[in-house]
């Protein structure tokens, strides 16, 4: 798992995640922190599901993002455990600790990258090992996206359905959210292209 934070770019020691995991447990968000540059799995993940890649992405920092310095990043080994954000330094915790949620009778439990929800994706998510694991999360998410602009016609819909199917209110003010931050990664777009 951590090839995938040289993915990421950013060469993260065990230590300094231990660190950044623990400064980040109460489940802040970076919200006032520049979003970090899209990591090319996404745009990968994306080609593949045929959904724009900036859209993956800004849902994925949405539900899962974390600070590294001045850069927000979405973390990989995040659980929202009925309500409540768990961050764990590395996958093999992250897994365990699902497992234990899931044994316990918990079904309400959101994972990895794209907090895909347990009880309503199991059938994608297949097992804890899998759901955390970041491609195929980051593949399972983007499926869901895709189905849900299949239903709608309209990525900004598609996006509010991916966090509230069934509650406009809510979906309409996370996509809002979602397409705020992609609008902060705007920048990062134009110098790569420029």
């Amino acid at each position: 798992m951590l090839a995938m934070l040289g993915v990421c770019g950013l060469g993260l020691t065990p230590a300094l995640l231990h660190a950044r995991v623990a400064n980040n447990a109460a489940g802040q968000r970076a919200r006032q922190i520049l979003p970090a540059p899209m990591p090319p799995g996404y745009a990968a993940m994306a080609r593949r599901f045929g959904v724009p890649p900036m859209v993956l992405y800004g849902i994925a920092l949405q539900e899962s993002a974390m600070l590294f310095g001045t850069w927000s990043l979405p973390w990989p080994w995040t659980l929202n455990v009925q309500g409540s954000p768990k961050r764990y330094a590395t996958y093999p915790e992250s897994v365990a600790a699902m497992r234990g949620y899931i044994a316990a009778g918990i079904r309400n439990l959101d994972a990895g990258l794209m907090q895909v929800n347990w009880r309503f994706h199991r059938d994608k998510l297949i097992d804890p090992a899998r759901a955390l694991d970041p491609y195929p999360n980051i593949a399972v998410g983007a499926h869901i996206l895709r189905g849900h602009f299949n239903a709608t016609g309209d990525w900004p819909r598609a996006v509010g359905r991916y966090h509230s199917p069934g509650d406009s209110v809510r979906a309409d003010a996370y996509a809002a959210a979602v397409y705020r931050l992609i609008a902060r990664l705007a920048p990062h777009k134009e110098a790569a292209s420029g």
